[in-house]
């Protein structure tokens, strides 16, 4: 499952910038609800936030019932790619897309050490995924 996964943002990324992308970080995968072997698994993935050559991806992980055609999320997957080019900014255009982007960016910022998690103390840049 985590292959195609895989294999889906990077197409995903290949879209948005026209680049092959480089994975940089996954954060933590805890799914909220198992999903049985076998089951029909519905992901809906989008581009959620850019910054020079990242780019943070959001992806939904649903559990669709084939007979009633019933959908329930079971995780959010959130991955961090480089590319070797700048890409174009993700603007977003909604309520809902903002809150997406506002999200993805402060998940950025934690992965780069521009923001700790409540209590860990000051902040210091990061500049390894250069």
């Amino acid at each position: 499952m985590f292959s195609s996964i895989q294999h889906n943002l990077k197409l995903l990324i290949l879209i948005h910038s026209k680049q092959r992308p480089r994975a940089l970080y996954i954060d933590d995968i805890m799914f909220r609800q198992p999903v049985e072997i076998g089951s029909l698994l519905y992901l809906n993935s989008q581009v959620v936030y850019t910054e020079g050559k990242h780019i943070q991806i959001s992806t939904k992980a649903s559990v669709v019932d084939a007979f009633t055609g019933s959908t329930n999320l079971t995780n959010i997957f959130h991955f961090t790619y480089q590319v070797d080019q700048p890409v174009h900014s993700a603007m977003p255009k909604t309520y809902h897309e903002a809150m997406l982007y506002l999200d993805g960016r402060r998940r950025y910022q934690l992965v780069r050490g521009l923001r700790k998690f409540y209590g860990q103390g000051e902040v210091t840049s990061d500049t390894s995924l250069e």
